[in-house]
């Protein structure tokens, strides 16, 4: 299910039922130990449910913070911002000198005037930086083809531009201006 429609409540679940995996695996260890059976356990059965359950923990622990800040959030305002995201989709790449796209045409991003909203194709992820956060993000600026890295509540997010798209990004972010990072 978390993999389905993720949610906090899918992912706190999906915790449990790993926890409780892992409590059923250890009690039945140690019964077969008890029995005399223990030529036979082996520890992919006590493993892989603990890393299952840390795993889930861990990423409703990381995303727990968000939860009132998404249900504060007006139902009109995220349908128009996905709207914006999928217009920004829609949007001829050749005709547009403010609309950029990674190598795997998976990202899209509009350099605006003192930001860039960086949007991914499935509109799993969307959000938008100032201008000196994005310079910051820039991995380093000398090559022909740029790299930015992103440090996102949800992970760690790579964008990888081709020569043409790298172009356009040094000149909206003006290239005596530009620092590594």
């Amino acid at each position: 299910m978390a993999l389905k429609k993720p949610s906090l409540h899918s992912l706190f679940g999906e915790a449990v039922v790993s926890a409780l995996l892992l409590c059923w695996n250890v009690g039945i260890t140690i019964f077969n130990v008890r029995a005399g059976y223990s030529d036979h356990v082996n520890g992919h059965g006590l493993i892989w449910p603990l890393i299952a359950a840390v795993v889930f923990f861990r990423q409703y622990k990381r995303l727990g913070h968000l939860k009132d800040a998404i249900a504060s959030m007006d139902h009109v305002t995220v349908k128009e911002a996905a709207g914006v995201c999928k217009q920004l989709f829609k949007s001829k790449l050749k005709e547009s000198s403010d609309i950029v796209q990674t190598t795997s045409k998976r990202y899209r991003l509009r350099l605006m005037s003192d930001s860039v909203l960086c949007v991914q194709r499935n509109l799993a992820t969307a959000f938008s930086l100032d201008r000196a956060g994005f310079r910051r993000c820039v991995k380093n600026a000398d090559k022909k083809c740029l790299r930015v890295i992103v440090r996102h509540p949800l992970g760690k997010l790579s964008y990888a531009f081709d020569k043409k798209n790298s172009e356009k990004i040094k000149s909206w972010l003006g290239s005596t201006a530009v620092t590594t990072a």
